[in-house]
């Protein structure tokens, strides 16, 4: 943006002025937030920074669309999920790696076991969405394995 002749130059006058207690305003608020934080972030802030998180949380929504947490009793192969992620994200238009999506979910806490050579995500099965996702993977698998017969 170019200033017409009258502003030009103002913020460089404004810093050679007021510089030194900008950087002291600066200096003050750094030393504040690192003494005592930010214990009174207001709800109107913390709800826009979670949507935001959530609005650009891929595998979150993944979960949310595939999952749903169930008992003990039932276990999803790491490696069929992230074929079926791979899918998904491919129907959303979603880059994203899977390479390491055991990792990924040990780290949101959910629990992830290496059995007879293979992880398993526990106490998950496919939702509805999920199923159809892995019903897709395994056709496709299929038709590429016909073709390569």
């Amino acid at each position: 943006m170019i200033f017409d002749e009258p502003w030009r130059g103002v913020g460089i006058q404004m810093f050679n002025e007021e510089g030194p207690a900008i950087a002291r305003w600066m200096m003050d608020g750094a030393k504040l937030y690192l003494k005592e934080g930010l214990d009174d972030v207001p709800a109107a802030i913390t709800a826009i920074t979670d949507e935001y998180l959530d609005d650009n949380d891929d595998l979150g929504r993944f979960i949310s669309d595939c999952l749903i947490p169930t008992d003990d009793k039932n276990d999803i192969k790491v490696a069929t999920l992230s074929m079926i992620l791979r899918h998904w994200a491919s129907k959303a238009e979603i880059k994203i790696k899977t390479g390491k999506l055991g990792i990924d979910l040990s780290d949101r806490g959910y629990r992830v076991s290496r059995t007879e050579g293979a992880k398993w995500l526990r106490g998950f099965r496919l939702t509805g969405y999920g199923e159809k996702m892995h019903e897709q993977v395994k056709a496709e698998l299929d038709a590429k394995n016909a073709t390569a017969d």
